[in-house]
């Protein structure tokens, strides 16, 4: 679990995250974090976070309500740390694809097929994927570092 302060690393995607405020601090109201890559989107719009040249941006992102948006980027993260995602951050393996999307619907989803086309397919895919043992949330607290340390250190 994040804690105000902490940095969060995504090689695939070479987004940082800072964490500012968190679920657990604002009783779910509010998760705030600084990014640090080129974003831009409009509240509701399809939309994926890379950065796209070489000049680094901070943008100051408010998720309302919370939800469970800090551990959906915490899954994201561990995962791509452990070199199990694509260059765009996505989950390699299909079935764990399947049950993290499904799993965290509320905070992502892809912007095609729509969404009710999504919830049956992904649904079968992530009962297998469980099946196998495959769990939605993967650990990330080892990667989770406060700012006043550069990412990559040991101390």
């Amino acid at each position: 679990m994040a804690s105000n302060g902490d940095e969060l690393f995504n090689p695939a995607t070479g987004l940082r995250t800072v964490f500012r405020q968190t679920a657990e601090e604002t009783n779910g109201e509010l998760l705030q974090v600084d990014w640090i890559a080129v974003v831009v989107a409009q509240a509701g719009a399809p939309h994926a976070a890379w950065n796209a040249g070489s000049e680094e941006v901070h943008a100051l992102v408010d998720f309302r309500p919370a939800l469970r948006t800090e551990t959906a980027f915490e899954t994201l993260a561990g995962l791509a740390q452990d070199g199990m995602t694509t260059s765009a951050g996505a989950p390699k393996n299909p079935l764990r694809l399947a049950l993290v999307l499904r799993h965290f619907e509320d905070e992502i989803y892809l912007a095609r097929p729509p969404l009710a086309v999504q919830r049956v397919l992904l649904g079968a895919v992530a009962a297998v994927g469980r099946l196998l043992g495959y769990r939605p949330e993967y650990p990330c607290p080892d990667h989770l570092q406060p700012t006043n340390q550069p990412v990559g250190s040991n101390q």
